[in-house]
């Protein structure tokens, strides 16, 4: 369950931390997992929507190589 809420506008931030060194498009892990993640905020009252009138930012940033730790973390800032 997701236990935050924001009004008004926002930005995504996702820090990809990759479990080896395989080679990964970046965008492809962050996009399916920013589509359900916005999906999820909106259907559990986080956000009123997840169109351009409250998320106006987003973006991705590949944090190196986790092997015990692989994750993706996410940081919302009000706008």
């Amino acid at each position: 369950m997701l236990d935050f809420k924001f009004s008004g506008k926002i930005g995504i931030r996702y820090f990809y931390y990759a479990p080896d060194k395989r080679k990964r498009d970046l965008m492809n892990v962050i996009s399916v997992i920013d589509k359900f993640f916005q999906d999820a905020m909106v259907e559990n009252g986080c956000i009123e929507n997840d169109d351009l009138s409250t998320v106006t930012q987003i973006s991705a940033v590949y944090m190196g190589i986790d092997r015990n730790n692989p994750r993706l973390d996410v940081s919302i800032t009000k706008i």
